[in-house]
């Protein structure tokens, strides 16, 4: 990637008129050590309201991709020691999709939605 597109990723919006372009497909932005707010949430949901995943470590750190997608939507995907965090949003809305899979002693697939404020509503959670 040049260093001017990389340079011009420095938030959201302007990810997202990058992707409306057909500048890219995917980008590799980095790694974080952090979920943020909603990753967060989604993740102490999950752990706190299914007991039978244990005590699964969460990783410490967190390679993060943009993906575009067909329908406008916004992807954020987050990967890392067995885990893959994706966040799905149509550009004008304020509720997350996330999905959550984890491959591991306990593999599993997790299904929901996740509302600006950090309400957390589950649609679908099974073991692998």
């Amino acid at each position: 990637m040049s260093s001017l597109i990389r340079k011009v990723i420095t938030s959201k919006a302007n990810v997202l008129a990058l992707i409306t372009l057909g500048i890219f497909s995917i980008i590799t932005v980095s790694a974080v050590n952090d979920l943020g707010f909603y990753g967060n949430a989604a993740i102490d949901y999950i752990l706190t309201n299914h007991e039978e995943l244990g005590d699964l470590e969460i990783p410490s750190s967190w390679e993060t991709e943009f993906i575009p997608s067909e329908n406008g939507a916004f992807i954020k995907q987050y990967t890392g020691d067995g885990w893959t965090v994706k966040f799905t949003y149509p550009i004008h809305d304020f509720i997350y999709t996330v999905e959550v899979e984890y491959t591991g002693k306990v593999s599993f697939h997790w299904e929901g939605a996740i509302e600006y404020d950090g309400n957390v509503v589950e649609t679908i959670f099974t073991v692998l």
